[in-house]
């Protein structure tokens, strides 16, 4: 079942190789309902992968909470999924393997790992990949592989941090169209760090932009869209409208 997120008056400081500290957030605070999509965008260094490792329980917080529904984070949860720019496939692995490595490492039987994958491969876009190896992927259906083996945790709550920068545009809207769709069917509540704004607002409940470092929240901005989304929105008054709010927030 999705579940809350929330962050608290959340700040985070991390080390410098001269020895100092730089403060990455600063008293952060948003709130996240069960189900919703939410994107977090601004500008490079301004906290937003720090946030999304905050929430997977990969860092501490040096002050304020981070809490999964009513569970205050301070490890890594089983709830919690998260996924990177970088697919990190192992070459040697096939698709399935790849996508059930997360089920092998809890000694869960091969057939019925496979089991598991095959009826995933279809809502990613993959069936009849099962048996190729990461070599034979574009980089699209690496991502794929990538997300597959988030999904296969089954976790309540997903963030991913720039999961198709690295992509073509075509590839990319393609991608994020069926992200959308996995969301919808998997009942996930998200968390995506991006730095396209076309891109938050065409798949997100709501907008947040973060401040410089150390970020905060500037804006959180409700996206008023119909939903199922499709990229015909691009071009709409109210997208262009939306977009434009963004971006006066990011002052570009």
């Amino acid at each position: 079942m999705p579940c809350s997120v929330t962050i608290n008056n959340v700040s985070a400081e991390y080390p410098t190789a001269q020895g100092g500290l730089v403060k990455a957030l600063d008293r952060l605070s948003f709130h996240i309902e069960p189900g919703e999509f939410v994107t977090l965008v601004g500008s490079s260094g301004c906290g937003k992968s720090t946030a999304l490792r905050l929430i997977a329980g990969l860092i501490h917080p040096t002050s304020g909470f981070v809490y999964v529904d009513q569970e205050r984070i301070n490890k890594p949860s089983l709830r919690v999924g998260i996924m990177f720019q970088d697919s990190n496939l192992m070459p040697w692995r096939t698709v399935q393997d790849n996508i059930s490595l997360p089920l092998e490492l809890r000694g869960v039987r091969r057939k019925e790992r496979y089991a598991q994958v095959e009826a995933l491969l279809p809502i990613l876009g993959l069936k009849g990949f099962a048996k190729a190896y990461p070599g034979q992927l574009s980089g699209g259906m690496s991502q794929r592989v990538a997300l597959g083996r988030l999904l296969i945790q089954q976790p309540d709550v997903m963030l991913l941090d720039e999961p198709f920068g690295a992509l073509d545009a075509l590839t990319r809207e393609r991608l994020s169209l069926d992200l959308l769709r996995v969301w919808h069917t998997q009942n996930l509540t998200v968390l995506m760090v991006t730095h396209d704004i076309n891109e938050a607002v065409l798949l997100s409940d709501r907008v947040i932009v973060l401040s410089q470092r150390p970020g905060h929240v500037k804006l959180d901005l409700p996206i008023s869209l119909a939903r199922p989304r499709h990229p015909s929105d691009l071009y709409s008054e109210a997208f262009g409208s939306l977009v434009s709010q963004v971006r006066t927030a990011l002052d570009l």
